[in-house]
């Protein structure tokens, strides 16, 4: 299913201007334009790919805007380092998954987004020990697996038509398991993993996309910083003089009543206004640091906390020069117990011309993992390194490590599905509440991804100019 790109109705939005204008100024006789005070504002919180969407979309047709960022800069989870002369790491999202029919990256060519394929063909895997293990081995196995799963009749247990959720996966982990061809040990569990990785892909690529996952070559990576993107569609906001940015601001406090909307910060502020979309993530929606007055429903209540939050964090390294294969895009180092995760590590000279000798080392572990310090975590990974590497290791230039789970702003890295939960939660946190609206990854119904949260600010948008133009037309009917 090729995804829908909403946007505001033309019409609709005019007709809201003329029926607020028409408020404001029924009790004078002359007739004007309407200005730009005499327009609805809007407070969008929160400066992700979602805020920033709706922002963009709303500024696109006449409203005022106010963005409201806790951090000192914007991207929410979108965190682009440059290193100078277009270098760029990435230590949030980083990958556009696939470009065919996808919005995210049609919109990201405006912007001269760059990006390249990022596939499983170069590459190599090692032990924790750094012993090379035969990755054709590994991929007879998976063949093996995923022949297996295409065999197994599954009873889906979930509604989700794009991808499979915990307990779905639990039912294909179970039937591999039973299964004579199944063994023990890291290099197969390895490529189980792999095999309902891919699995669960192909769903995903061929309902959001509308394409097999070959066609759309799965992943593609960002390679000239993600920030673009956001810091383009940012600047088409500014350009029409109808949004004000307001960074290291946090709000805690959305009092709302059917007349009005009031945003109060931690440092005191408050903030009027007409509507508001609120984008902050699901982690802290779930910590409460958020608060809302009147409370927020208690069906809202509940499928927020039903849905969990991924931890993905990444330990980038920069050396003197390049000491790895530079034929290789990435390596996987198998389950490290130290961490409690596999390891992906990507090469990103590999997918630069200019040099660049900096490794990217993915941790994906689950909502209770911890990381520990960053002295402990950066002599662990350059200790791995010397293992795989004796002969060649070169010294270590500078490191980057992040904690999205303790970040008091994301509390997390992406939503994502436990047992018991479904696209279902993900609805009922989107629903509006009068004039509070809500977007976000997690609002979404291909959520746990940056074109499911860029979709949700856009669909904010639209579901925030409906939203006050039921409730001006009314009200100018009435007068």
């Amino acid at each position: 299913m090729i995804p829908v790109v909403p946007s505001i109705s033309h019409k609709m939005s005019k007709d809201l201007i003329n029926f607020y204008a028409y408020l404001k100024n029924k009790n004078h006789h002359a007739v004007k334009v309407p200005s730009q005070k005499d327009k609805p504002s809007i407070i969008v919180i929160g400066s992700g790919i979602s805020g920033i969407a709706a922002t963009k979309e709303l500024t696109s047709h006449g409203f005022n805007v106010l963005l409201i960022e806790a951090r000192d800069r914007i991207g929410g989870r979108v965190h682009s380092v440059e290193l100078g002369k277009g270098q760029f790491i990435e230590l949030g999202a980083q990958y556009i998954h696939g470009i065919k029919n996808n919005p995210l990256f049609n919109i990201s060519q405006n912007y001269q987004l760059e990006v390249k394929p990022y596939t499983r063909s170069d590459w190599a895997i090692y032990d924790i020990e750094g012993n090379e293990i035969d990755k054709n081995q590994l991929s007879e196995i998976v063949d093996e697996y995923k022949h297996l799963l295409s065999s197994l009749s599954l009873e889906r247990k979930s509604d989700n038509k794009d991808r499979f959720l915990v307990e779905d996966m639990k039912e294909l982990d179970t039937k591999i398991l039973r299964h004579k061809a199944t063994k023990e040990g890291d290099l197969y569990a390895l490529a189980k993993m792999i095999s309902i990785k891919e699995y669960n892909e192909e769903k995903l690529f061929q309902y959001k996309l509308g394409v097999i996952k070959k066609e759309s070559e799965s992943n593609y990576l960002v390679t000239n910083g993600y920030s673009k993107l956001l810091q383009g569609l940012l600047n088409d906001a500014m350009q029409t003089g109808l949004l004000k940015v307001v960074l290291s601001t946090q709000a805690n406090k959305i009092q709302h009543t059917s007349e009005n909307i009031s945003v109060h910060t931690k440092n005191g502020e408050v903030f009027q206004a007409d509507a508001v979309i609120c984008t902050v993530p699901l982690g802290v929606l779930k910590a409460g640091t958020l608060m809302f007055d009147p409370p927020l429903p208690k069906l809202k209540t509940k499928a927020i906390n039903k849905l969990n939050m991924a931890i993905h964090n990444k330990v980038v390294l920069e050396f003197e020069d390049v000491f790895w294969d530079n034929n290789l895009s990435h390596f996987v180092v198998l389950y490290d117990p130290t961490l409690n995760a596999w390891l992906d590590i990507i090469n990103l000279q590999f997918f630069h011309t200019q040099k660049m000798p900096i490794l990217s080392s993915s941790i994906y572990s689950g909502n209770n993992a911890k990381i520990n310090t960053d002295k402990y975590m950066l002599n662990h990974f350059v200790n791995l390194l010397k293992r795989i590497y004796p002969d060649t290791y070169r010294p270590l230039k500078q490191h980057w490590i992040t904690d999205w789970g303790n970040d008091p702003y994301s509390l997390g890295s992406y939503s994502y599905h436990p047992e018991g939960s479904g696209l279902d939660d993900n609805s009922e946190i989107a629903k509006p509440m009068g004039r509070v609206i809500f977007a976000g990854e997690h609002t979404h119904r291909s959520p746990s991804n940056i074109q499911g949260a860029y979709l949700s600010g856009l669909e904010g948008a639209v579901q925030v100019v409906e939203q006050l133009h039921n409730i001006y037309e009314m009200a100018a009917h009435d007068s």
